[in-house]
This record gives structure tokens, sequence and C-alpha cells, in this order.
């Protein structure tokens, strides 16, 4: 969406601090993405995406090879820690200014 904004020459601020996603990277972050949709909340913000989401994830998308899991478990996770970093920083910010 952005880069459609910037070919549209409309700003697109983020478009420069957004880091490329490699193509090799894609399938993890789709995961990630599809996983984030699943994920609770309570009154403190979210929480992260559980093994057991993750599990069942690798499960339905046929991913079985013991070497790929992990990777997908390495690779969600620690997009996981960053998202609920940014998001918990977003919140206690919005909370501040109330």
């Amino acid at each position: 969406m952005l880069k459609a904004r910037a070919l549209q020459g409309k700003a697109a601020p983020a478009m420069g601090e957004a880091p490329e996603l490699y193509v090799d990277l894609v399938p993890y972050y789709g995961a990630f993405t599809s996983l984030c949709t699943s994920r609770s909340y309570a009154e403190h913000g979210p929480n992260p995406i559980t093994s057991s989401d993750i599990a069942a994830w690798l499960s339905i998308h046929g991913v079985g090879e013991i070497s790929e899991k992990a990777r997908y478990y390495a690779y969600i996770q620690a997009l996981d820690s960053l998202w609920l970093t940014s998001a918990r920083e977003q919140l206690a910010s919005a909370r501040k200014q109330q």
C-alpha cells in the first residue's frame, strides 16, 4: 500500500523506515501475520502468539520437516517479540497522553 502511494507521488514517509523483506523470508512473515489474527488480548495489552497456535498453523499448512518447523518457530517467536515490544510501547505512550 505504501509503495502504491509512493508510485502515485503521494507522501509515504514510512517507506524510508520500512525494512526490506527478503524473498526467502516471506513465508515466515506470512505465517506470523496470519497468526497475529488469533492473538488474544488482556487488560495489559496483547498476549504472545502461543506455541499451540504455531503448531496448529504448521500442521494445517503441511509443514512437517523438523528443521523447517524449528525455523518457523524461531522466526515467528522473534517477530512476535518485536511486535509485542512495539505494541506495548505504543500502549504505554497512549496511556501517558490520557
